[in-house]
């Protein structure tokens, strides 16, 4: 019975240890998706510049090929664009969504069917993985949904709190007013 004693201690600290090492991974993880996110947005300020330029080119132009390259630009803006929205949902759910890597995925496919030079069987084979993401979003788009919806259940209460929380103080004030006048 006293080695269960003297390891109790140990297991206390040792839990104490997990939890604040959990937390640190957690806070390095989540600076890192930071500084992915500014590079993101750094990064699509950039290719903005240059499907602007891009699209200037295209409408001086009078080859339509000209405009492949704008189209292939703004594709990319908007891949760019939902792997920033995958690092905002990490940071505000604490979890990755699997819609907006599906969403990259399919219009990269869709950016890569655009634009390039395709073969018919590689057409084939981008259209079947087009319609797995799609099929994909549907299933597992399902579970990211609950997780928003939680989250914005729990945002709702949080709100709800602090909202509520003004009036309690003014009712427990009125309530040791009172008190005190009826003491005196």
């Amino acid at each position: 019975m006293e080695e269960e004693n003297t390891h109790e201690p140990i297991e206390k600290s040792s839990h104490v240890v997990r939890f604040y090492l959990a937390r640190g991974c957690s806070l390095i993880t989540t600076v890192v998706y930071l500084l992915i996110a500014v590079l993101l947005v750094f990064a699509v300020v950039i290719a903005g510049i240059d499907a602007v330029h891009l699209l200037m080119e295209a409408i001086a132009s009078t080859d339509a090929s000209a405009l492949t390259p704008a189209v292939q630009e703004i594709l990319f803006i908007i891949v760019l664009a939902t792997l920033i929205d995958l690092v905002r949902s990490y940071v505000k759910y604490g979890k990755i969504l699997l819609r907006p890597i599906l969403v990259a995925g399919i219009t990269t496919m869709v950016r890569k069917l655009l634009v390039t030079n395709l073969t018919f069987a590689d057409i084939i084979g981008v259209v079947i993985v087009i319609l797995a993401l799609m099929v994909s979003i549907i299933f597992l788009g399902r579970e990211d949904r609950k997780t928003a919806q939680c989250a914005k259940e729990e945002e709702e209460k949080e709100r709800q709190r602090e909202h509520e929380k003004p009036l309690f103080h003014l009712m427990d004030k009125r309530n040791k007013e009172k008190k005190s006048a009826e003491e005196k």
